[in-house]
């Protein structure tokens, strides 16, 4: 199998520790400067992480229904709105494709790393913004896009892929019975369906 030898970094992922939202918020946006540079022509795709939101829409619905959510009907006619955002013709760069609280290392209340490169590929770097849902409060969310200078369809589509990852992070939790990964799900999706542009 392909395998690889990794720097270790201590501390705990962000789904099982408290930490520091201002410092996070400030990182976050200091690693995404760092990694969102422009791929190369030959640079890998992702066919599930780089991928226009309309095409997660069925298997979205499917989770919702399996979740068993009170509020399934909503979301996914949420998601449906954001899938229909348009989608500007850029260039593709760097991401890191599985940004969520359990591939967050923090110490000290500090992030100090992000681990799980295994979606590493050319795409849209909203579905590393997704993680700004994951992480920060409505404060420092406004602070991240602000500082970002995302505009509202590239903020609304990165909001529609944190009710992906919200809800798979749910139905991953409760098939595994990990409430640590159910509760950053449950948070991510509420995050996203509470937040509006006012």
């Amino acid at each position: 199998f392909p395998w690889a030898v990794a720097h270790w970094i201590p501390g705990d992922t962000a789904d099982r520790t408290g930490y520091d939202l201002d410092h996070a918020a400030t990182t976050l946006l200091a690693f995404w400067r760092g990694l969102h540079q422009p791929a190369p022509e030959d640079a890998p795709g992702n066919p599930v992480r780089s991928v226009p939101l309309s095409e997660r829409l069925l298997r979205f619905g499917e989770h919702m229904v399996d979740l068993d959510h009170p509020r399934s009907g909503d979301i996914v006619n949420e998601l449906a709105q954001l899938a229909a955002v348009p989608v500007p013709h850029r260039p593709k760069v760097w991401c890191h494709g599985d940004l969520h609280p359990r591939n967050i290392v923090v110490s000290d209340r500090r992030i100090v790393g992000v681990i799980d490169w295994g979606d590493l590929h050319g795409g849209d770097p909203v579905v590393d913004y997704a993680a700004a849902w994951m992480m920060l409060p409505g404060k420092q969310l406004e602070r991240v896009r602000r500082e970002l200078h995302a505009d509202d369809d590239t903020w609304q589509r990165a909001r529609g892929w944190a009710l992906v990852f919200g809800a798979l992070l749910m139905r991953i939790g409760s098939q595994d019975e990990n409430p640590e990964f159910f509760r950053a799900g449950s948070l991510t999706v509420d995050r996203a369906m509470s937040w509006t542009t006012d």
